[in-house]
């Protein structure tokens, strides 16, 4: 009878062993989960206006995305608002009359573009609008399924 038993457990060890997955862990970050074709962190915009292209500075974002094994990873970064933010960006000098581009690395459901004066928005469109003159701050906000984020930069219009 006690070679049945052993029998049963090792055969009940060999199907455990069986199941384990190996994973192998990297330093590395990435900026897209390939499995689920999602981001990892909110995509990146880059601002043509004419034959300049600026980077502006990432604000405030919340963002998830499914780790593809049941669980989801929920980040939420909270920044200085957009005036602050804007102190460390050079503001370019551009005309009331310069074309202006966004290109995000993955366009958004939808967007907002908002124009910041003494910690207020003072308006709020689908477009940048350059007919204000002087030192402008903007913020973006951009809509995706996986979250929200905004970016902030500010032009000098003259």
């Amino acid at each position: 009878m006690k070679p049945f038993y052993l029998l049963i457990i090792c055969c009940a060890f060999f199907f455990l062993i069986g199941c384990v997955e190996e994973t192998i862990a990297t330093d590395k970050p990435t900026h897209s989960n390939p499995k689920e074709n999602q981001l990892l962190e909110p995509p990146r915009l880059s601002i043509d206006i004419g034959n300049e292209s600026i980077s502006p500075i990432q604000g405030t974002y919340s963002w998830e995305y499914d780790n593809n094994d049941g669980t989801m990873t929920n980040t939420t970064v909270d920044k200085e608002g957009p005036p602050r933010l804007a102190k460390q960006f050079h503001s370019p000098n551009v005309t009331t009359n310069s074309e202006v581009t966004l290109n995000f690395d993955l366009e958004p459901n939808d967007y907002d573009v908002r124009i910041w004066k003494d910690d207020k928005v003072v308006s709020s469109s689908d477009s940048i609008d350059l007919t204000n003159k002087g030192e402008i701050i903007y913020e973006i906000i951009g809509y995706w399924d996986q979250g929200e984020a905004s970016y902030v930069f500010s032009l000098r219009i003259e």
